[in-house]
């Protein structure tokens, strides 16, 4: 098995570290806890960089220079489960992306060397329920969050 990560929105740091032990699913309220999205193997970090960039059609190195964000709310076991709150600039790429334009990204980011995936599909579906979370999180002022758990 890979490492979990599954991605989120909540009210704030604090609500979104009480899911480090168990995972958003467990700890959330039911009405966001329906939202969680399944994002395995894709880390918050350097992949959500590659998507960023592609998505602003900039360089990786570009967006990862000017990034914010990205932290750790909440960690367990020696790095094992961690919470990360997503940079505001993902969030607010990510909410206000065309659906075409997302989708072009998205095949685009299927290709990187980071996912390197010979199917497109599935890649763009994550992208598409990923944007939607930022909609939601952005809609109601809550931040977007990955839960990692290796």
């Amino acid at each position: 098995m890979g490492v979990i990560c599954d991605y989120f929105v909540a009210p704030s740091d604090e609500i979104a570290a009480a899911s480090v032990s168990e995972g958003p699913s467990e700890r959330l309220p039911a009405e966001l806890a329906s939202e969680v999205v399944d994002g395995t193997g894709i880390m918050p970090v350097v992949e959500m960089c590659s998507l960023e960039a592609l998505l602003t059609a900039r360089t990786y190195a570009e967006v990862r220079a000017e990034r914010r964000g990205d932290e750790p709310v909440a960690m367990e076991d020696d790095g094992g489960r961690v919470v990360v709150r997503l940079a505001a600039s993902l969030v607010q790429v990510l909410a206000a992306a065309e659906p075409e334009r997302l989708e072009t990204a998205a095949r685009q980011w299927s290709e990187t060397a980071e996912l390197a995936r010979t199917d497109a599909g599935p890649t763009v579906q994550f992208a598409e329920r990923l944007a939607a979370l930022a909609r939601l999180g952005s809609g109601r002022g809550f931040g977007l969050y990955c839960w990692i758990c290796v």
